[in-house]
């Protein structure tokens, strides 16, 4: 374990202090769920790709305000949950489905 890691209960699951972050607009998920996702914002696609480029694992944060477009640190709930990109789809949309599995909840 690397002093960038945080050790969660179960002793082998382990997640980097320093994760991408997906707001999400009117869901709240957490630990130990499975759960399919649409993500269709550019930064938040931008986010999903860099965790599947290193680790695998994201921050899911719910926003106060669904409508808001382009959220900012004060318009994201404090506490989230660390999730691990299972299942990645793409969409002929533009978007991206997803299977996400709750790993541990968080504070931002």
């Amino acid at each position: 374990m690397s002093d960038n890691d945080i050790l969660l209960d179960d002793e082998e699951t382990r997640i980097p202090k320093i994760v991408p972050m997906l707001p999400t607009r009117e869901h709240v998920f957490f630990p130990h769920m499975i759960f399919p996702l649409n993500v269709g914002r550019d930064k938040s696609i931008r986010a999903l790709e860099e965790a599947r480029a290193k680790d695998r694992i994201i921050i899911l944060a719910a926003q106060r305000e669904a409508v808001m477009e382009d959220p900012g640190p004060d318009d994201i709930y404090e506490v989230g949950v660390a999730a691990e990109v299972m299942h990645v789809l793409n969409v002929p949309d533009g978007t991206v489905r997803v299977m996400f599995e709750g790993l541990a909840r968080v504070r931002i």
